[in-house]
C-alpha cells in the first residue's frame, strides 16, 4: 500500500526475483516526489538513475490506486532527457542554496547549540543539587613542579651534609 507524506508516495517493491513463498524476499522503497523527483534503493537506479522496473511498477500502482479513488496528488515524472536535467538543476540549485543558508549562520548557529547544551546541562545539574562553578573566574592551580620547586630542590640537594653520602667500592 503507497504512504502518502506532504512530499512524496513511496511504496515497497519486491524483487521481481521474489517467490510468494520466500521467508526474506528482497524488497525495494521506491519513491515518487511532488516535484517530479523519484528515487529507488534497486542496484540498478543507484547505478545508473533513470527509471527502473520498481519505479515503472510504482507509477502504474499509484495510478490505479488515483482510478479507485485515492486523493493522491500527481507525481510528475520527467519523460525526457531535457526535462530531467532541467528537473536536476533545479534541485541541485535549491541543495546549494540550502547549503549556503547554512554556512552564512556559521559561529552564530554553532553559539547558539553551544548555549543551549550549556543551559540544559545547567539545568540537569541544578535539578540533581549539583552546584553550578563559575570556570571562567577561577584559574586552576598548575600541576607538576614549578620552576621554584625546582630550584628548591637542587639547593637542599646541594647543601646537604656528608652524612648521607653513598661510597661504593667495586
Amino acid at each position: 500500500m503507497p504512504v502518502v507524506y506532504p512530499e512524496s508516495v513511496v511504496l515497497n517493491c519486491y524483487s521481481s526475483m521474489a517467490m510468494t513463498l520466500e521467508n526474506n524476499p528482497t524488497i525495494y522503497q521506491v519513491s515518487l516526489g511532488f516535484n517530479g523527483m523519484a528515487t529507488c534503493t534497486c542496484q540498478d537506479f543507484q547505478n545508473h538513475g533513470g527509471e527502473c522496473k520498481h519505479l515503472r511498477a510504482t507509477v502504474l500502482h499509484v495510478d490505479a490506486h488515483c482510478q479507485a479513488g485515492w486523493s493522491i496528488p500527481p507525481t510528475p515524472l520527467p519523460v525526457t532527457e531535457g526535462e530531467a536535467r532541467i528537473l536536476y538543476g533545479k534541485v541541485t540549485s535549491t541543495q546549494v542554496h540550502s547549503t549556503l543558508e547554512f554556512e552564512s549562520q556559521g559561529e552564530s548557529l554553532i553559539m547558539n547549540v553551544v548555549s543551549f547544551v550549556n543551559d540544559l546541562l545547567g539545568d540537569t545539574a541544578a535539578s540533581v543539587g549539583i552546584e553550578e562553578t563559575d570556570s571562567e573566574s577561577e584559574e586552576e592551580e598548575p600541576t607538576g613542579p614549578t620552576e621554584d620547586d625546582l630550584e628548591d630542590l637542587e639547593s637542599v640537594a646541594t647543601n646537604a651534609d656528608d652524612s648521607l653520602d653513598f661510597v661504593c667500592s667495586i
